[in-house]
């Protein structure tokens, strides 16, 4: 199965003084027999460093057992070469491991698979709503088209996992959904919430493409009655029309499934897990228990894991679902809520049109009402020890009536005011790392 040979002539850079380091390593623990000096070790310790510099020295340490192996397929490449086995054994015990039955170890790579191409597709979206939207002036227009050339890019790579591997996991995760309807999400369907995933990418990816290849054209040729752009294009056909979902949602599906899936690959028992508003507690918490295809719960006193830090995307989801039940409550009451800091309450509004007018709007409402109550004190509807009647209402009070709300609307002045301070200080904390990040990128 060979290992590259370091004496042939490999087309490269030139060796580092870090490559003959790594080299000298080598040379003493498998060429022992060369004496140093000599020219045959002065040819062999130069051919290592260039194999090093040519090959990378991840793989190079791998080569030569500087470092243990990661994976399965380096783990059968290293169990190969201590048996003296040659391409062939190695080819037989890859295809055995690529068509093995579904374990956690496959179903965890494939997970993490579908997570970083929602991100990727994550990204893309964002870059092309703020292109669109007007908000990445910092930017020009075609070092935006680059960036998101650069994660279309990425969502077009092959996947890590084997084709056999992918099959297998894609078709475990359609057994295990309790409906045999297929997964849906916007206008896109699957056979599971991965596959719907997948599906989505590869409509975006053509999306962009498309995109790409009639705004060239109308930029070139005569026959066009205007130019247009590619983003003013995809974001027009995909993301307005409302052809593409919201990675929020996709999030939201995956973990469900994963979950489920996980659930059945562990013998039927699992905890049940931190709720998206990512409470936790010491108290007892039920196990289910499937049996048959049905669940059960059984209370048993468990101590639910530590609560670690919270998503961007669950808690724009979380904030999303307060804002449509009871109206825009305030950034610490969200945060407070939720269960989560006040600076990422901050993005996921930042990253709202819709959340960042109703954040303006209820600062402006605030301010006006404090207004109000500086310029016509009477309007607290508070009466002074004399017992005489306020002009805002008609009814009549005892005299030497009591003012705890008005001590009670004073705390809330102060706690409002203190909360606009504490805003303007981080919006232009926000402004001068952004401008200190666009002088780095320039």
């Amino acid at each position: 199965m060979g290992q590259p040979d370091p004496t042939e002539d490999n087309d490269g850079p030139p060796p580092s003084p870090a490559d003959f380091e790594v080299a000298d390593i080598v040379m003493a623990k498998r060429f022992a027999s060369f004496a140093e000096g000599t020219p045959e070790y002065s040819a062999q310790r130069t051919a290592l460093a260039r194999l090093r510099a040519w090959a990378g020295g991840d793989r190079f340490a791998f080569i030569y057992g500087l470092r243990e192996p990661r994976n399965a397929v380096e783990r059968i490449q290293r169990a190969v070469e201590q048996e003296g086995g040659g391409s062939d054994e190695f080819g037989r015990r890859l295809e055995a491991y690529a068509k093995r039955p579904i374990d956690v170890e496959m179903l965890e790579a494939f997970c993490r698979e579908s997570s970083r191409r929602l991100d990727d597709y994550s990204q893309m979206l964002m870059l092309v709503h703020e292109a669109a939207s007007d908000q990445s002036r910092r930017m020009s227009l075609p070092r935006v088209e680059q960036l998101i050339d650069k994660a279309v890019k990425r969502l077009s790579r092959r996947s890590r996992l084997f084709k056999e591997e992918n099959v297998t996991v894609s078709e475990f995760l359609t057994e295990v959904r309790d409906s045999l309807e297929p997964a849906r999400c916007a206008n896109s369907f699957g056979m599971n919430a991965h596959h719907l995933l997948q599906r989505v990418v590869s409509h975006a990816v053509q999306g962009w493409t498309s995109a790409r290849q009639t705004a060239h054209k109308s930029q070139t040729r005569p026959e066009y009655s205007y130019a247009t752009t590619a983003i003013a294009l995809f974001h027009k056909s995909w993301m307005e029309s409302g052809n593409l979902p919201r990675p929020s949602e996709l999030q939201l599906y995956l973990e469900l499934e994963r979950l489920r899936a996980a659930r059945v690959l562990e013998g039927g028992k699992v905890l049940a897990t931190v709720d998206t508003a990512g409470d936790t507690s010491s108290e007892s918490s039920p196990v289910i228990e499937v049996k048959n295809g049905l669940t059960s719960e059984s209370s048993k006193a468990t101590t639910t894991p530590r609560k670690g830090r919270m998503g961007f995307e669950v808690v724009r989801v979380r904030v999303e679902e307060i804002v449509r039940a009871e109206g825009y409550v305030g950034r610490n009451k969200l945060a407070e809520r939720i269960g989560c800091s006040t600076a990422l309450i901050d993005r996921v509004v930042r990253s709202s049109t819709h959340l960042t007018k109703l954040a303006a709007s209820r600062r402006s409402a605030v301010a006006g009402r404090r207004r109000e109550i500086a310029l016509e004190p009477w309007a607290l509807d508070q009466r002074g020890g004399d017992g005489r009647t306020s002009p805002v209402g008609s009814e009549e009070v005892e005299q030497g009536a009591s003012g705890p709300p008005d001590a009670t609307l004073k705390d809330l002045i102060q706690q409002q005011q203190e909360d606009d301070l504490r805003d303007d200080r981080q919006a232009q904390a926000f402004k001068v790392g952004r401008r200190y990040r666009a002088r780095r990128t320039e």
